[in-house]
Parts: C-alpha cells; structure tokens; sequence
C-alpha cells in the first residue's frame, strides 16, 4: 500500500521546488537584462569564476550520479542527489554570485 501524505507534498514543493523556481526566476531576470541579439557565446572562450567551475563540476557530478542512480532503479539516491544540487546551486552559487551576476 502506498502512503500519501499532503503535509510530505507541501514540504517537497517548499524544499525543492519553490527553490528551484527562484533560481530559474533570478536567472531569467538576468538574461533579460543581459539579451544579445542571436549572438552566439561559445563556453570555451569564456574566462570562469571559480564559482562557475565548480557549479559545472556539480552538474557534472549530477549527471553521473542520477544517471547510475536510474540505471540502478535507485530512486531515492536520485532525488537526493537532486536535492542536493538544488542547495548547492542556490545557498552556495546564486548567494555567491549574484553581485557579480547583476554586473556581467
């Protein structure tokens, strides 16, 4: 028997979720400030913060672990490794870079 708890859903979508969407929301703030007419960037011409190395090395890591994490039908490692990401992306990543995100 499966157990359904609203309290579990509101508290998925306030620790995940709601996050989540405030990291897109900031992000496309960002880029709507910052729009280049069908220009291109190439990320490898790009000088990174050392902030933005290790954000991509997280998503690296993600990446291999869900992906291992699915191919296990390990779903509990998947989401929190999911989980995880989303707080690092935005205690750690945003909160650090959002000054220097607002001026590039």
């Amino acid at each position: 028997a499966l157990n359904f708890s609203e309290k579990e859903v509101a508290d998925l979508r306030r620790r995940f979720l709601v996050i989540l969407w405030n990291v897109v929301g900031f992000y496309l703030s960002v880029a709507e400030n910052d729009r280049v007419d069908d220009d291109v960037v190439d990320i490898d011409e790009v000088e990174l913060n050392i902030l933005d190395s290790w954000i991509l090395a997280k998503m690296a890591e993600l990446v291999a672990g869900t992906t291992a994490a699915l191919e296990s039908y390990d779903l509990n490692k998947y989401v929190r490794l999911l989980g995880e990401f989303n707080q690092d992306l935005s205690t750690w990543y945003l909160r650090l870079s959002r000054e220097r995100l607002k001026e590039d």
